[in-house]
């Protein structure tokens, strides 16, 4: 919008000019469309169907709606009950591209958010990085050759790490179970074309968080992924005392709290902490600004706010995380609730929890 607003204001003054300059009545009615311009650029961003204001209602929920694919009002589907039953199913193409599972409980398939690794490419297709067995190499796929070529699981393939840097990925077995067009079947391996590099690879990090996802039922897999969401920050919030960890050995709940928080950019001195930024010294001696959030408010109410967890002089690597939030504890873990002590006792037909 400031990029308009500059090309409509440079204009007006290449045509504009003093109270005796011919193009004087030219400039004027410049300046009246340059105002009506102003005005409908505010429209379309405040009052426009075309924009949608994001419900944010703490980090997390920031990080699943920033990757929603589902596009809906003008342009995009214009009601859920445009949507057709078979196009909200589970389909054995969104394996390893689409988190099947952090969907709303209300209208189940209608709106779901990328797949951990996934992203919309240059051409609008959904596209991620696989291991191709064809090619002996991980590149990026699309959707389109995903389809063709079929997708194997991470745990019906041995993952083994060369000295040159390059992976192999062996079969386990003659049989592998792989999705293959529109079904997941078992195959035999030389079948299978392309490779997840972990079973995580399926689902979004806001999805992984779950634990034991695998051995949840579907409704309960789903209230999981998308209560955590719709947490609100907490005076000494702790992170949960079960976590999940991804294929790289991070946990999940570390890496969601990384993500939200600031991490230095290159490694260097601490020199300075002001309220809105921590500068750091590089060992070159020039000086890299790493702005804070500061009570950044959100769009349900809720507030983002960070808190240096390094002084004035300590030393930094490239990727250390120098603070912590209003939504992670001490150590930067994503922490949205505490840890309950609870008793659970189980009487005849019901249950009760103390």
């Amino acid at each position: 919008m400031n990029g308009v607003e500059g090309s409509v204001d440079k204009a007006g003054q290449l045509v504009g000019g003093s109270g005796d300059d011919p193009n004087l009545k030219a400039s004027k009615m410049l300046q009246g469309f340059k105002g009506k311009l102003k005005e409908k650029l505010r429209k379309t961003y405040t009052n426009s169907a075309l924009s949608t204001t994001t419900e944010t209602n703490n980090v997390l929920d920031i990080d699943n709606r920033g990757k929603e694919i589902t596009i809906k009002g003008p342009g995009g589907i214009q009601s859920e009950y445009a949507i057709q039953p078979e196009n909200i199913e589970l389909h054995p193409s969104r394996l390893g591209l689409m988190d099947v599972v952090n969907t709303p409980t209300g209208s189940p398939g209608r709106s779901m958010p990328l797949a951990n690794g996934a992203a919309v490419g240059e051409g609008g297709e959904i596209e991620r990085k696989l291991y191709d067995r064809e090619q002996g190499e991980e590149r990026v796929v699309t959707a389109e050759e995903v389809d063709e070529g079929g997708i194997g699981f991470a745990d019906d393939f041995e993952r083994t790490e060369n000295e040159d840097g390059s992976v192999d990925y062996t079969p386990k077995s003659d049989q592998v179970f792989a999705g293959m067009g529109d079904e997941v079947k078992e195959v035999a391996e030389e079948e299978v074309r392309y490779v997840m590099k972990d079973m995580t690879d399926m689902l979004a990090d806001g999805t992984n968080i779950v634990p034991f996802i695998n051995h949840n039922s579907g409704p309960r897999a789903i209230m999981g992924a998308r209560q955590m969401g719709q947490g609100v920050s907490l005076e000494d919030a702790e992170a949960p005392l079960v976590d999940t960890v991804s294929g790289s050995g991070e946990t999940f709940f570390e890496r969601l709290g990384k993500r939200y928080n600031v991490t230095a950019k290159k490694g260097g001195t601490v020199k300075e902490i002001k309220d809105d930024a921590i500068v750091v010294e590089g060992e070159d001696g020039s000086e890299e600004q790493h702005p804070l959030f500061k009570n950044l408010a959100l769009n349900q109410g809720g507030f983002i706010d960070h808190t240096p967890k390094v002084e004035e002089g300590d030393k930094v690597k490239e990727g250390d995380q120098m603070t912590t939030s209003n939504y992670t504890d001490d150590e930067g873990r994503l922490a949205i609730g505490k840890n309950l002590d609870i008793a659970y006792t189980h009487c005849g037909m019901k249950e009760k929890i103390h």
